[in-house]
């Protein structure tokens, strides 16, 4: 059976054409949120997701993104990326995620993407810096 179109949206926080000079802390930071209005799902929703980051780190870092449903709601999807230390010059890295979430309720639905680094963390968010999610049903 065909999935059904309910709703998309965009968070944009960079296009990467604006120089970033957001710190990535050990605590994890709201980087995204968006909502979607999924009133109308049927039994066998979900909601397909996907996101880019663009850092700069000047060590080797470990960075954690997590994607929750609600505010301070579940984390329903979380990447864990690894970076080797860059040298001497600092690297942009960019770190891309794609994931869904089956099942959402059929009501407003918030997304969130929160970010963190482990202790010491040198990276800093440069752009680009989106998030998009868009639901279907049955």
């Amino acid at each position: 059976m065909a999935k059904r179109f309910l709703d998309a949206q965009l968070s944009l926080a960079n296009n990467g054409t604006v120089t970033g000079t957001t710190a990535v802390t050990t605590t994890p930071t709201l980087i995204f949120t968006l909502g979607l209005d999924l009133a109308a799902a049927g039994t066998r929703a979900q909601v397909h997701f996907a996101g880019t980051v663009g850092l700069t780190i000047a060590a080797a870092e470990t960075i954690t993104l997590v994607v929750t449903r609600g505010i301070g709601g579940p984390i329903i999807y979380e990447v864990v990326q690894e970076y080797e230390d860059p040298g001497e010059n600092e690297a942009e890295v960019v770190l891309t995620f794609t994931g869904a979430d089956y099942l959402p309720p059929a009501a407003f639905t918030v997304y969130q993407v929160l970010i963190s680094g482990a202790a010491n963390t040198t990276a800093i968010e440069v752009g680009p810096l989106s998030f998009t999610a868009a639901g279907y049903s049955d």
